[in-house]
């Protein structure tokens, strides 16, 4: 709906809830906030999300995390038209669907395809 503001208040509790919630849940948030930084042309939050995300995938005993985080940068470069990022990226990603994928907001298949 394109409540960017509201999105940027509910996905910003992820980060306050690292520590105690669910993992992938958390990094699901972190995902959307920093898709909703980058659409509010926020470039410089939305990649430091990014890396947050990233070292919660590092971090994390969810081999899926680091694909779903290669996919968050794949498509932040996308948004801010850096094709090269994005070709490096998306190289990574998966064409072959994996369970649960559309259980994401960023979905690694989908994110190649956009490529």
């Amino acid at each position: 709906m394109n409540q960017l503001d509201r999105a940027l208040v509910y996905f910003s509790r992820a980060l306050e809830s690292r520590d105690v919630g669910n993992l992938r849940a958390v990094h699901n948030s972190m995902v959307g906030l920093a898709l909703t930084y980058q659409a509010m042309g926020r470039t410089e939050q939305a990649q430091q999300v990014a890396a947050t995300a990233r070292q919660v995938a590092i971090e994390s005993s969810f081999p899926n995390l680091s694909l779903l985080s290669s996919a968050l940068e794949a498509r932040l470069a996308l948004m801010r038209g850096d094709m090269e990022s994005a070709a490096e990226r998306a190289g990574m990603l998966p064409l072959e669907f994996m369970p649960n994928s559309f259980a994401h907001i960023e979905v690694p298949e989908l994110t190649k395809l956009r490529f």
